[in-house]
């Protein structure tokens, strides 16, 4: 009986210290995972407050950059009033000038004018008078078909450098509007 109490001693014994290593540990994890709970939270906090800190920052941004442009469309709409005013002033300044089809029905009726005065006064003049009249008042036709394809060419190139104008322009204020965006 000696030996089964011992037995039983030390099997108590042993239980106790398995017991009391279990609770250790038990003690030892518990601890753990409450401090690993707390870092999380803590963790959690940070990137918390950090989200909180972008959102604040990119909504200052935005507003910032509607700000810019609302003062961009403003200054542009601007730049586009002053340059249709100045298209209307040469669409203006182009209605004043005479048209192909004018200036040929005009040159018409001074060559059937021509004609008939050469023959009146060819029939009241001798021939080499009226030969060098002929002469002058062809040179005058020639002169004033000359003039008149000039003034075309002249209408011709303003109408190309105003739509080069224009297209400079444009380029220019999307450039300025690219630049001033921050994209460059």
């Amino acid at each position: 009986m000696c030996s089964e109490q011992a037995d039983r001693s030390y099997v108590d014994t042993q239980r106790a210290s398995s017991e009391a290593l279990f609770a250790a540990r038990f003690g030892a994890l518990h601890n753990e995972i409450e401090a690993l709970r707390l870092l999380k939270q803590h963790d959690l906090a940070a990137i918390s407050m950090r989200f909180a800190d972008s959102k604040l920052a990119l909504d200052a941004a935005l507003v910032s950059t509607t700000a810019a442009l609302a003062r961009t469309d403003v200054a542009i709409e601007k730049r586009f009033d002053a340059i249709n005013d100045f298209k209307n002033q040469l669409k203006d300044q182009l209605g004043l000038f005479s048209l192909r089809v004018e200036m040929q029905a005009v040159t018409g009726a001074l060559r059937t004018s021509v004609e008939q005065n050469r023959d009146l006064v060819g029939s009241a003049m001798p021939r080499d008078e009226a030969a060098a009249n002929l002469d002058r008042s062809e040179r005058d036709a020639v002169v004033l078909d000359k003039r008149l394809k000039d003034l075309e060419n002249a209408g011709a190139n303003l109408a190309g450098k105003m739509w080069m104008f224009g297209a400079a322009l444009t380029a220019f204020n999307l450039g300025m509007t690219w630049f001033r965006m921050g994209l460059h």
